[in-house]
């Protein structure tokens, strides 16, 4: 929300690069499986590049609240 209204006021700059969403993925699965111990985390991609425009850092953030989303309310020992 707060990155919404900074954008609305203009007090924030977004880049727009060209992001590989696979990369991006498998970052994050990486280091939620180095906090997320107690869970088995599984990534299936496909071997397909997926390319998007955009804000690498803002896709990335989006994607680690997803992870952990899904990590904090998976039972313990679940395979996510």
């Amino acid at each position: 929300m707060f990155d919404l209204n900074r954008m609305e006021t203009g007090q924030t700059s977004f880049r727009n690069t060209r992001v590989d969403v696979n990369s991006l993925v498998s970052d994050v699965v990486v280091s939620a499986r180095a906090t997320a111990r107690p869970l088995s985390i599984e990534l299936r991609q496909s071997s397909v590049p997926l390319f998007v425009s955009g804000d690498p850092d803002r896709i990335r953030q989006a994607m680690q609240n997803v992870v952990e989303f899904i990590a904090g309310t998976a039972g313990i020992g679940e395979r996510i």
